[in-house]
């Protein structure tokens, strides 16, 4: 997963880095429209840059606790599709638990307080004509899905516990260890990932976060306790720093009503995301 192309949405809705890094550049002004209850509508379809040619709707809100949303209605997608990513990746590791962070990424999908059974989110997704997948980089984690039209409420429940209560069963972090262990021996194997890896020898100092190993082996996650898990993901798992794009037949307000409902729970702890580095001497 890591690393992964957001596939799932590139033909759906705008590319997952634009929605991260400069959501602002999807409106006119940032004028407040209008406010409704339990959300601020900061625009609507009309306030939204879009070709002539396209037929769907938008509307971009921000939650009671800060999370940003971008809601898009399509009368005629045969599938519905959601992304949301978080401002946090494999820089934020603490020293002794590199590939905390992805590690991280691949436990939320094996169950929650909800849905505690671990393949209960992807079994759904499967029975309804789904998939999904993540990827985290060095600054973000992104967690994305496709679901038939009529599935998207189900799928945006499981979806939204990933970020709320998550459970991290011990039997299921020994068990995935073994998982991205797999997953760092494939990208042994593969050229472009040895060129990221020597770019990073010849950029960065030892001390700087992206040198360190953001993936994580068994070497690695063998050592991080179930607690370090919980204590990463609530210290840096904030709504704040959370921006999510749903797509959709359902009109915006219903759109809105389900994400309203589903994802303002998700906690703000006003995390600030701290100045990048010194890229420092390489030697």
């Amino acid at each position: 997963m890591h690393r992964a192309f957001c596939g799932a949405l590139s033909h759906l809705v705008l590319p997952a880095a634009s929605f991260i890094s400069t959501p602002s550049s999807l409106l006119r002004n940032s004028t407040l429209i209008s406010q409704r209850r339990m959300a601020t509508i900061i625009a609507t379809a009309n306030d939204i840059q879009k070709p002539d040619t396209d037929y769907r709707q938008y509307r971009a809100i921000t939650l009671p606790n800060k999370m940003q949303a971008l809601l898009i209605h399509d009368p005629k997608t045969e599938k519905a599709a959601a992304c949301l990513a978080v401002k946090v990746g494999s820089m934020f590791d603490p020293p002794q638990y590199q590939g905390i962070a992805h590690f991280l990424e691949h436990m939320l999908f094996l169950g929650t307080e909800k849905y505690p059974e671990e393949d209960s989110y992807n079994k759904y997704l499967a029975q309804n004509g789904g998939r999904s997948n993540a990827f985290t980089s060095d600054t973000n984690t992104v967690y994305f899905f496709t679901v038939n039209s009529g599935a998207l409420d189900g799928a945006l429940d499981r979806f939204s516990y990933f970020f709320k209560e998550p459970l991290f069963t011990q039997s299921a972090t020994d068990r995935e260890v073994q998982a991205v262990n797999s997953e760092n021996s494939k990208n042994l194997q593969a050229d472009v990932w040895r060129m990221m890896q020597l770019e990073r020898e010849l950029v960065f100092n030892k001390e700087h976060p992206s040198y360190h190993f953001g993936t994580g082996n068994k070497d690695t996650l063998k050592q991080i306790p179930r607690e370090a898990l919980l204590n990463f993901h609530n210290k840096w798992y904030s709504s704040n720093i959370m921006k999510l794009a749903v797509i959709g037949t359902e009109s915006l307000d219903e759109l809105q009503k389900s994400v309203l409902e589903k994802f303002s729970p998700v906690v703000n702890k006003d995390v600030h995301i701290p100045v990048d580095a010194q890229f420092g001497d390489a030697s």
